[in-house]
């Protein structure tokens, strides 16, 4: 990824790699409860996808599309 042109390594997740570098101790449960997730979603005006092979496809046509993807 750091062989990407500047604009494609910055939309990479080259950025966010040092988040997880050291990884915070694992705890029980959620700091935002999934049904509390969801109401806040919703409250939004969105919905929260099903992730299906269709989504998948989508997502995988839309990053090709945007020359994220190599073969």
């Amino acid at each position: 990824m750091r062989a990407l042109p500047e604009r494609q390594r910055a939309q990479s997740v080259l950025t966010v790699f040092d988040v997880y570098r050291e990884p915070m101790p694992a705890v029980a449960g959620s700091p935002v409860p999934g049904a509390q997730f969801q109401t806040a979603v919703e409250h939004s005006g969105r919905t929260i996808p099903h992730v299906t092979r269709e989504l998948i496809g989508k997502y995988l046509a839309d990053l090709n599309g945007l020359g994220v993807l190599s073969k």
